[in-house]
């Protein structure tokens, strides 16, 4: 990728958009693509998309905060994408984990990165359910709150597996409670502390 294409692509991770590269190649009619013909590409341009957190996330990972409720990010996005989103909603400025990290940490090692690390960026759904099953171990009670079919093996390793009613079915399968709406301060007003019935465990990603 061209020197200033490389730098444009930054600045939009820098400022917490998500960016798909456009390319093409010539190729032979009647032919199905494979990733075996992903080489010799021409970019054609950027297509960048501005996804901001919601106008309450930040008030919600207050309350959450307030009730003793630990909140990791752990996420497929560019570290870059994931740092910035959660530097606006206040929650860390420290530097994000990836999935090569996690890879090269043993489980005694990340047990003590987890307690220290709010961001794990650009992790596979096996490093997702290796954090919430290691999180565990330390006694306090896990809930996993995705969507997304990645996010099935760490549903199913937490203590308490949440999804959304718009998630993917794989997501909604897997998951033991269900929010109809997509709200974090639904978690924070579920808890007995801040006024709610329903318990709220101790940690939630």
């Amino acid at each position: 990728m061209p020197g200033p294409t490389r730098q444009a692509l930054e600045a939009e991770f820098a400022a917490g958009n998500r960016v798909v590269a456009v390319a093409t190649r010539h190729a032979e009619a009647g032919t199905a693509p494979a990733a075996a013909d992903e080489y010799n590409l021409r970019l054609a341009g950027l297509l960048v998309f501005l996804d901001p957190p919601k106008s309450d996330a930040a008030e919600a990972l207050k309350r959450l905060n307030t009730l003793g409720i630990t909140v990791k990010i752990v996420t497929g996005d560019n570290p870059a994408v994931a740092a910035k989103v959660c530097h606006d909603l206040g929650l860390t400025d420290a530097a994000a984990l990836t999935g090569t990290d996690v890879d090269a940490t043993d489980d005694e090692r990340l047990t003590t990165a987890i307690r220290d690390t709010t961001v794990f960026a650009r992790v596979s759904p096996e490093h997702k359910a290796r954090i919430v099953r290691i999180q565990r171990k330390t006694g306090g009670d896990v809930a996993f709150l995705g969507d997304g079919v990645n996010d099935a093996l760490a549903l199913h390793a937490a203590d308490v597996g949440i999804s959304v009613d718009s998630a993917t079915d794989v997501a909604k399968d897997a998951a033991d409670v269900i929010l109809l709406e997509k709200d974090l301060g639904v978690l924070a007003g579920g808890s007995p502390r801040d006024g709610g019935s329903s318990p709220t465990p101790s940690s939630t990603s």
